[in-house]
């Protein structure tokens, strides 16, 4: 499914498209990936560090308020 989610950036970035793991204190509870990024209501495809952000996830958990997103990036060698 897809859930909405709001928050703010701590440090690095959140990009549009990017895999992100789901966390619960230090569980991981599940994979996602940011299918909508907006920032001040406006559509983007990326938010820095300190900005506050709305996104839509598409993954199989339901996240909860103090849940955190953590971005990855895979790279093919």
């Amino acid at each position: 499914g897809r859930v909405v989610l709001g928050g703010r950036v701590e440090e690095g970035s959140l990009k549009y498209n990017q895999e992100v793991k789901i966390m619960r204190r230090d569980l991981e509870l599940g994979l996602g990936t940011i299918v909508g990024l907006q920032s001040n209501k406006k559509e983007v495809k990326e938010v820095e560090a300190g900005a506050e952000f709305g996104a839509m996830v598409k993954t199989s958990v339901l996240p909860a308020a103090g849940d955190r997103l953590e971005a990855y990036l895979i790279e093919l060698k």
